[in-house]
């Protein structure tokens, strides 16, 4: 049975991943203009970072306060930080019916026009390392210097199941410089 949505970025019962991703508690805000009363209901994770400062582990450098779309904080991938911030937990905890879709929204600023990078959803089966589907939102055709709304709309592959573990995570693989990502959302679609 699927729970109630969470209106986090962040599950309070997620600890360090082996991959170095620390997930945080948090309480965030509601991060695109003027969102609809079914955009609110369909909202599963959320994140503006602007709640994740102290909570953070000092050894994964990736909140930054050096570019920030709303509010002070964004979350920075680049060299020596591949994977930034993310989110990871069971689908029935995400979601109160299990989505036909899935709608990834993000804001990107790009430093420099061979970052590529973006954000990616991977859905595990179960605890293991089973990859079921990988989606990314990219930024590579981000234009450089500007922050810059992306969206990317999926089928939830069929195989997934409740118990299937989401994860949500920032990710610029072999940046030559900082790929900022704020005010992620990822929400069901009908």
């Amino acid at each position: 049975m699927f729970r109630p949505f969470l209106r986090s970025w962040f599950c309070p019962r997620l600890r360090m991943t082996a991959g170095g991703l620390l997930s945080l508690l948090t309480a965030c805000h509601a991060s695109f203009d003027n969102p609809s009363a079914t955009d609110l209901a369909n909202r599963i994770i959320v994140n503006d970072f602007e709640a994740v400062s102290g909570w953070v582990h000092p050894d994964v450098p990736s909140l930054s306060i050096e570019q920030a779309h709303s509010g002070r904080w964004s979350v920075r991938v680049g060299p020596g930080q591949e994977y930034g911030y993310g989110c990871r937990l069971p689908l029935a905890q995400a979601s109160a019916a299990r989505p036909s879709k899935l709608r990834l929204r993000a804001w990107f600023f790009r430093s420099a026009p061979e970052l590529s990078g973006g954000i990616a959803v991977k859905i595990t089966k179960g605890d293991t390392d089973e990859k079921l589907q990988f989606e990314t939102l990219g930024a590579a055709d981000v234009p450089v210097g500007a922050w810059t709304a992306r969206e990317l709309t999926f089928p939830l592959d069929a195989r997934v199941t409740g118990a299937d573990h989401l994860e949500v995570f920032a990710w610029g693989p072999g940046l030559t410089g900082p790929l900022y990502v704020d005010d992620v959302e990822l929400s069901a679609v009908k």
